[in-house]
């Protein structure tokens, strides 16, 4: 679910689905390569120090992604949705 989420508020931010998409993409990579090694860690030194420290981790990496986002980033309405001057009152 937070994948999908953090594909979201990216693809919402930056207005590029392909930014997005690779944010996505590097979270599934991060799962893939470091799963294998929160396992076994939590096999030498048991689940609840890994667990607590893994929800840490991504407590304080989801934290900067969500306060990493500017005003800024936001997508610009593009000509055709901005709305037409008001004709000049007589």
């Amino acid at each position: 679910m937070s994948q999908f989420g953090s594909f979201l508020l990216v693809a919402h931010t930056s207005g590029s689905l392909a930014t997005a998409g690779m944010v996505g993409g590097a979270l599934s990579l991060g799962q893939v390569l470091f799963g294998p090694v929160l396992g076994l860690l939590a096999d030498r030194h048991g689940q609840r120090p890994v667990v607590l420290a893994a929800a840490a981790v991504n407590a304080v990496a989801t934290a900067a992604l969500v306060a990493g986002r500017s005003p800024t980033s936001r997508p610009s309405r593009s000509p055709r949705s901005a709305p037409s001057p008001a004709p000049p009152s007589r």
